[in-house]
């Protein structure tokens, strides 16, 4: 009975919060309506000292279109911002003043009108594709989602993300470029979506505390660099349709004890030294199939 009530109560505070996004109805927000059935939001002086704002794609029966020209200006304890992916336009000075750590909405207002820089926390809900360096070297940037919309994270997107310890990819995303989470030191687990076939160059160098990767079923190549000292990684499956591992793509990996392959190992060409520093310290730890595939060079 009590799990039954606490369930009820979890019920009640998510469609609470469902409705808040979808009619905009927070305190620390205004509408100015019009005839036309669209409304423009600013800021409500009675709560300057709020600490989040939602502002959903509605408000009552109007269309919620715009945030006004210094709207949240003075906010200064303003950290969490929600926006519904219908806004077409915020305006100058918007945000202001604010330190910005959460925000969830759609990509085009990130970066430009909501910096990047002292974010923690990311939920996009609208876009395609995030460009090269897109969040490089965001040293407080700790978790990342993306909606099902995204197909692209370019080259260096996360590189350097010192902080980061999750990210969420869409199931369907086409391609992951080299280097996307180079240096994500925190980073502990990566589901690679099932729509990628290839493992870019140097796409999870340096992350020191991977331990697990899930590598999609379609993945024919894992590039050069790949894993480079990914130095907590214990396992790694390599799907059937692998056929080519590239230079030094496991160089550094001392923690790794067990490798599976899908398909014979030398189906598989090799480029050049793909083990780690030591051959013998990493044969002790795998099976003689396995220790074979980084033994010949």
């Amino acid at each position: 009975m009590k799990r039954l009530f606490k369930l009820t109560l979890l019920c009640l505070a998510i469609l609470v919060a469902l409705v808040l996004v979808s009619c905009g109805e927070d305190k620390a927000v205004k509408y100015v309506k019009y005839s036309d059935g669209t409304a423009e939001a600013t800021g409500n002086r009675d709560y300057i000292d709020a600490t989040s704002v939602t502002i959903g794609n509605h408000y009552k029966t109007y269309n919620v279109v715009k945030v006004l020209d210094n709207a949240f200006r003075g906010f200064e304890r303003l950290e969490s911002v929600t926006l519904g992916n219908q806004i077409d336009e915020i305006g100058k000075g918007a945000f202001e003043g604010c330190t910005i750590k959460h925000y969830t909405g759609p990509l085009k207002f990130l970066g430009s009108v909501i910096p990047l820089d002292n974010l923690v926390s990311v939920n996009l809900t609208d876009g395609r594709r995030l460009k090269n360096g897109y969040f490089k070297d965001i040293k407080s940037l700790e978790y990342v989602t993306l909606c099902e919309s995204f197909d692209e994270i370019e080259e260096n997107v996360f590189r350097g993300c010192s902080s980061l310890k999750s990210v969420q990819m869409p199931t369907e995303l086409d391609e992951l470029g080299a280097y996307a989470f180079e240096g994500c030191v925190l980073l502990e687990g990566v589901r690679v979506p099932v729509g990628i076939s290839k493992l870019e160059e140097g796409v999870f160098s340096g992350c020191s505390s991977l331990k697990w990767v899930e590598l999609s079923e379609k993945i024919a190549s894992i590039g050069a660099y790949a894993f480079h000292y990914c130095e907590s990684l214990e396992r790694i499956q390599v799907p059937y349709k692998v056929r080519i591992i590239g230079k030094e793509a496991f160089y550094g990996c001392f923690s790794l004890n067990e490798a599976i392959f899908e398909c014979p190992y030398n189906w598989i060409v090799l480029d050049e030294r793909i083990g780690v520093a030591d051959t013998n310290y990493v044969a002790k730890r795998l099976s003689v199939t396995t220790a074979e595939w980084i033994r010949e060079y």
